[in-house]
């Protein structure tokens, strides 16, 4: 768990300083509504389909379907 050792913990000045620039650089609630939604289509749609994929191929293999 060597990569463990290597993520930088967040400390309240940075995610101070994180809400702040996000302030600034005039986000709307549209805005991050549609980052949820690219998140969700490009983050969780792919995982679900390969997850799906693997289940129907192990059930296959062992005659279930």
């Amino acid at each position: 768990m060597l990569w463990w050792k290597k993520l930088k913990k967040s400390t309240s000045e940075s995610e101070k300083e994180f809400s702040d620039r996000f302030k600034e650089a005039g986000v709307t609630w549209k805005d991050k509504f549609a980052m949820i939604i690219a998140a969700f289509i490009t983050l969780f749609i792919p995982a679900t389909l390969i997850l799906v994929g693997m289940v129907l191929l192990v059930m296959w293999m062992f005659g279930a379907l």
